[in-house]
């Protein structure tokens, strides 16, 4: 009998003290910029013909020159993301007819920052055709220390915001209940560039800051 009245106390104690816990929720974000260090560039060749075994020819032909100037160059993450050859057709009300043969085929790499518009340069001159992706990035160092201060900003921010306002209401802060990390956004920054700007070199790159965000919520009790 006299276990079943203290484990009849225990969850009374217990069931007291959760209803007598009063909380507040507190978002909180920041922003981290830092200098970027890396560009990730990414190219096409496309080429059309009469028949497939001629397209591919020129693909396999240009692709090869394309990928040979690169190496040579030294860049680095050198890869081929796509490769495809398909019919092209034309159609009508009364029918579809087969036109020809269209072949494409991406290529990405990654070099410093300062060479991404004379790689990019080197890249049409060698064969590729089509700009698809230039973005820019830092090491993963940068990176990683960026996104500690950015959620240490934000932890600090959603602190402050969750003190003053229950300072405001006349309510005592008493301790931080549990917090939330959103990890954010912290990828590569996008440029944007026309083929015809590039091939006119018209258009310096520069490089462009990359950004990295956190967001912190806290449950403070008061």
């Amino acid at each position: 009998m006299s276990y079943l009245i203290l484990a009849c106390s225990l969850l009374l104690s217990s069931s007291l003290l959760a209803k007598e816990l009063k909380t507040i929720s507190s978002s909180g974000s920041a922003t981290v910029s830092l200098q970027s260090s890396l560009a990730l560039l990414s190219v096409s060749i496309k080429v059309q013909g009469k028949e497939a075994a001629g397209v591919q020819g020129k693909l396999k032909s240009r692709s090869q020159s394309l990928v040979m100037a690169l190496k040579k160059a030294n860049v680095k993450k050198l890869a081929t993301d796509r490769y495809r050859i398909y019919a092209e057709s034309r159609s009508n009300k009364q029918n579809k007819r087969r036109i020809g043969f269209e072949g494409t085929t991406t290529v990405s790499f990654q070099v410093s920052a300062g060479k991404a518009g004379e790689l990019l340069d080197l890249a049409l001159r060698s064969g590729a055709n089509e700009i698809k992706n230039i973005s820019f990035t830092a090491s993963k160092e940068a990176m990683a220390k960026a996104k500690l201060e950015a959620l240490s900003q934000a932890s600090a921010n959603a602190l402050s915001k969750g003190k003053h306002v229950l300072k405001s209401l006349g309510l005592r802060f008493k301790e931080v209940h549990s917090i939330t990390v959103d990890q954010g956004h912290s990828g590569p920054r996008p440029y944007s560039l026309s083929l015809r700007s590039a091939r006119e070199g018209s258009t310096p790159i520069e490089a462009q800051d990359v950004e990295v965000r956190a967001q912190v919520t806290t449950i403070l009790s008061f």
